[in-house]
């Protein structure tokens, strides 16, 4: 399929084409070529009957091309020749060429009604591909149209998955933080108990240490004998004259 440029620089150049021509012959001619009298065509025909403008062949045209132009196209031509408008002159001609294309005699001196039908037939064509040029515009803005949802769809698609994946990843992280935290905890509260029941522990050792100290001392030390209530007199009596 052409490029959209192209294609838009054909429909422009139809759209002028068809005006140009409509501009070679006016429509009340072209439509109603009945009201004018033989007579009055005789006039306009040899009023621009004359030879083709030198300055004509130098853009393009020629002897049968000149013959085979209506009159008011002549008059045109000639004034261009006069003004100097090249592009104009050569646009006419180029329409003329595409006009007498549709003639059954391309070469031949211009005739009323053979151009007229001619017109018609050259109308219609350019018309239908008018309207193609119209419909391969609409085709190509359909495609721009299907293939840009297509693309807008995709990146949302994938700017749906990037934060799809981003939430994945940031739950992963608070998971695994949380079950970090768990285990630190965890750990923190075992080394504790464990801290207490060593400190428990060593307590309960001390005091049975101590315990077992003082049993033992008190099974070394001797008894004193009080069964006839003098053993504390005497003993007091023996701590008072002993050297110290």
């Amino acid at each position: 399929m052409p490029p959209r440029s192209q294609r838009l620089l054909t429909f422009v150049a139809l759209a002028s084409v068809l005006s140009s021509a409509h501009g070679l012959v006016p429509l009340h001619n072209l439509r109603h070529r009945d009201i004018r009298s033989r007579r009055a065509t005789a006039m306009v025909v040899g009023s621009a009957g004359g030879a083709m403008p030198d300055q004509l062949s130098d853009w393009g045209c020629d002897a049968s091309l000149w013959a085979g132009y209506p009159p008011g196209a002549k008059r045109d031509l000639e004034r261009y020749a006069r003004t100097g408008k090249e592009e104009l002159s050569r646009r006419r001609m180029a329409t003329v060429r595409e006009i007498r294309k549709f003639t059954d005699a391309p070469v031949a001196e211009w005739e009323r009604g053979v151009w007229d039908k001619a017109v018609r037939a050259w109308e219609a064509d350019q018309a239908l591909k008018l309207a193609e040029a119209k419909a391969a515009e609409k085709a190509e803005k359909a495609a721009r149209m299907v293939e840009a949802k297509a693309k807008r769809e995709a990146r949302e698609a994938e700017e749906a998955k990037a934060k799809a994946d981003a939430e994945a990843a940031t739950a992963k992280a608070a998971t695994a933080k949380a079950d970090t935290k768990a285990k630190a905890d965890a750990a923190a509260a075992d080394g504790k108990k464990k801290k207490s029941e060593k400190e428990k522990k060593e307590k309960k050792e001390k005091k049975e240490k101590k315990a077992n100290k003082k049993a033992a001392a008190a099974a070394t030390t001797p008894k004193a004998d009080n069964s006839d209530g003098k053993g504390a007199l005497r003993d007091l009596l023996l701590s008072s004259t002993r050297t110290p």
